[in-house]
């Protein structure tokens, strides 16, 4: 379709170009160190034309968690379960079963335990399932990123075509030892796999490690490297414990075409991950909202209708005394776009020595849309 388009110099354009992966000195340059001839002009697509193409989109290997065509980064503490994870997600996907719930599209799948002999995984494979697949492979040696890994890559998916999930365990081995931790080499490292994931329309499931210092603003930026990992990578995934001893994990998932979500999972007695509660990003922003917020939306929207005052006689008006009057006024203003999607416009201005809150329902808001805030919210005297 894109060469009866755009011709088959674009075409050839294309072709030359994706052969080249993102810092692959072997490709990118000649033996007498020139860059191979590329076409002189830019062939751009008009914004009007790409609107209205017709292009394949990414499948869901397992649904609103993990699709094709991207570069997935698991990462999460030494020995705490990241590599269990990835082998009931390798089943998963090779048998077409549910994934913690979340419906599975089944194709073939490579596991490379670069860190575990063949009895180790084996008797991990033996705590999933009693019966398993043989589209589901294992392999412990392979070269590394420099040195052929792509190319490794390319005669296994061509000899394989069905296969949609490589799993890496880990990222290190394939980058082997003294890489630096600068950003760029961590950039291109990881553009290499993306092309090779891009070019082939699977997914490229990267494990590797957090850091020891952890920051709680922000769980992905924990993962071990520099920003480039996470600047490269389509999607991220975090499976952190509040503390080392505690029986339940948290594993975050962000990326570009993956909705933000939590699953709040633990380990039975044969190691197995089960599912707990799994929470939608919005529920995840709902979570970070103060109770004393819901029960502000919740009194204008079933009580009052409108208020005007200050933020110390909204909690005398509510009955809260567990937050202070400033507090609540910071809390305001820190929540008002999640209260003005949930029915309540926010206002302040200051009048002599004191701030009026004003709080007033949106009118456009179907009360319909406001649903659950009153439920967990706690109701005013």
């Amino acid at each position: 379709m894109y060469e009866k388009q755009y011709g088959a110099e674009t075409q050839e354009y294309l072709s030359c170009t994706s052969s080249l992966r993102p810092n692959d000195k072997s490709n990118a340059t000649s033996g007498t160190g020139h860059k191979p001839k590329l076409p002189m002009h830019i062939n751009g697509i008009g914004a009007q034309t790409l609107a209205e193409m017709t292009l394949s989109e990414p499948e869901w290997l397992v649904d609103k968690l993990l699709c094709t065509e991207s570069l997935c980064v698991l990462a999460s503490a030494p020995k705490a379960g990241k590599s269990y994870l990835a082998l009931q997600l390798g089943h998963a996907v090779s048998t077409g079963t549910p994934f913690f719930g979340y419906e599975t599209r089944k194709a073939s799948v490579l596991y490379l335990a670069l860190e575990d002999r063949f009895n180790r995984v084996r008797h991990r494979l033996w705590s999933i399932a009693d019966e398993l697949s043989d589209d589901f492979e294992i392999e412990t040696k392979i070269l590394e990123l420099s040195n052929g890994l792509i190319d490794e890559l390319d005669e296994y998916i061509a000899r394989k075509p069905d296969t949609k999930l490589f799993i890496i365990d880990t990222l290190q081995v394939v980058r082997g030892e003294g890489n630096d931790c600068h950003y760029s080499s961590d950039y291109g490292d990881i553009r290499k796999l993306k092309a090779f994931s891009d070019e082939h329309k699977v997914c490229l499931l990267v494990l590797t490690h957090l850091r020891k210092m952890f920051s709680k603003a922000d769980v992905f930026t924990n993962i071990t490297g520099t920003n480039g990992i996470s600047g490269a990578s389509d999607q991220m995934m975090v499976l952190r414990k509040k503390k080392r001893t505690a029986p339940e994990s948290i594993l975050d998932i962000t990326g570009r075409d993956v909705p933000d979500t939590r699953l709040k999972l633990r380990r039975n007695n044969n190691g197995l991950w089960e599912l707990i509660e799994s929470f939608t990003d919005e529920e995840l922003t709902a979570s970070e909202v103060p109770d004393c917020i819901k029960t502000v939306v919740s009194y204008i929207l079933n009580d009052a209708k409108q208020w005007s005052g200050t933020a110390s006689e909204l909690l005398d008006k509510l009955g809260l005394d567990n937050v202070t009057p400033s507090v609540l006024g910071k809390f305001l203003a820190q929540h008002a776009d999640w209260m003005r999607e949930h029915g309540v416009e926010y206002s302040y201005k200051r009048a002599s020595a004191a701030r009026i809150v004003t709080l007033t329902p949106v009118t456009e808001i179907d009360p319909a849309d406001t649903g659950s805030v009153d439920i967990d919210a706690p109701r005013p005297n």
